[in-house]
């Protein structure tokens, strides 16, 4: 175990940690390297260099282990394990941009949440039911459940998802309407965070904790999003779940056949 480095064209990790291929040794012994991040007091962390021509050295804790050496493949798969862990207990991944000078000029979070990362400023899948779709326009950073200043909401999450409208079952034809809108958890209150918790079941603030393993701020502003659907409704309503998807696809740019296939 040591600092390392990876070069990549991208330093996002959507599992949390870089692995590479097998590589020879001048002793032709294969290895494998595994960079995982830096358990820093704020939480997980890569450091990350911007080289130029859209490549980026990606450091953190590095570790090797031969290919055919079963022990220590077991003790990679042991590190991978650990780093998850240790994500999903702080909820969140951090990249840290170095100058030149090895100066941290720049701290950019992303959520770890359902065993992925969850990076800015892209929209992805979160329920397939109603093609509710999320982008995180900033990653909750404040809520802990055991700060002595008490907790604090501050991500900010962009929705859209499909609501079926009507009476179902009847002579009236059913009609979606597409909700599209933006949850800033620094507008709640833990109080009436609780209550948008009970309605989907769970007694409290440590329900919820004890079933999820952490707090998820977006996971929440999930549930408040579906719950006020009706204040986020674009003007206009869709014939079809088909039709409303297509305007779906042309907020986010996810394709639709992603859903209806």
């Amino acid at each position: 175990m040591g600092n390392g480095t990876f070069t990549k064209s991208d330093y996002h990790t959507m599992r949390g940690y870089f692995t590479d291929g097998y590589i020879s040794s001048p002793d032709s012994v294969a290895y494998r390297l595994l960079l995982v991040p830096v358990k820093g007091f704020e939480g997980p962390f890569f450091y990350v260099r911007e080289l130029g021509n859209g490549k980026y050295e990606v450091i953190g804790e590095l570790y090797e282990y031969q290919k055919n050496w079963k022990e220590s493949m077991q003790g990679c798969r042991d590190e991978i394990a650990d780093t998850v862990e240790n994500l999903r207990s702080k909820g969140r991944l951090g990249y840290f941009f170095l100058d030149k000078k090895g100066r941290i000029t720049k701290k950019e979070w992303a959520e770890f949440h359902n065993d992925r990362i969850e990076n800015e400023q892209h929209w992805f899948i979160t329920d397939d039911d109603c093609f509710q779709c999320c982008r995180i326009i900033k990653p909750n950073n404040a809520y802990r459940p055991n700060d002595d200043k008490g907790p604090a909401f501050d991500g900010v999450y962009e929705f859209v998802q499909i609501n079926r409208s009507g009476p179902i079952g009847t002579k009236y034809t059913e009609k979606h309407i597409v909700s599209h809108g933006i949850i800033d958890m620094n507008d709640y209150t833990e109080a009436q965070v609780v209550d948008y918790l009970r309605m989907f079941d769970y007694k409290d603030l440590l329900d919820f904790l004890s079933i999820n393993n952490d707090f998820s701020c977006q996971l929440v502003a999930e549930m408040i999003f579906e719950t006020d659907w009706h204040g986020f409704a674009l003007s206009g309503t869709y014939a079809n779940f088909a039709n409303a998807c297509v305007k779906v696809s042309k907020i986010t740019g996810i394709n639709a056949n992603r859903i209806l296939s």
